[in-house]
């Protein structure tokens, strides 16, 4: 049985959220911690309750975007292919 997220734990994966978007949008050199946890809706000073240094927050945000991105990719081929598209140009189109 999983237990609820704590507290930290979902201000921690909203701050990820929130950086994995920016460096989608802006790259790596424009995400800023203090505009990340503006858009969190936290303050910038308990950033570092949640992260040694701003690569960490960057490693941790480069990674939920692979993963997003991933399942946006599988999305979209699955779509496609129910339409009759073939695989590959399923993952081409998308």
């Amino acid at each position: 049985m999983s237990k609820a997220p704590t507290k930290k734990e979902l201000s921690h994966s909203r701050i990820v959220g929130v950086a994995s978007h920016a460096i989608r949008r802006a790259g790596y050199r424009g995400v800023g911690v203090a505009d990340i946890m503006k858009e969190a809706g936290l303050t910038h000073g308990g950033f570092y309750a949640h992260f040694e240094s701003r690569d960490r927050l960057l490693v941790e945000a480069m990674e939920q975007a692979g993963l997003d991105n991933a399942g946006s990719l599988s999305d979209g081929v699955g779509r496609r292919v129910s339409k009759g598209v073939s695989r590959f140009r399923a993952l081409v189109e998308t």
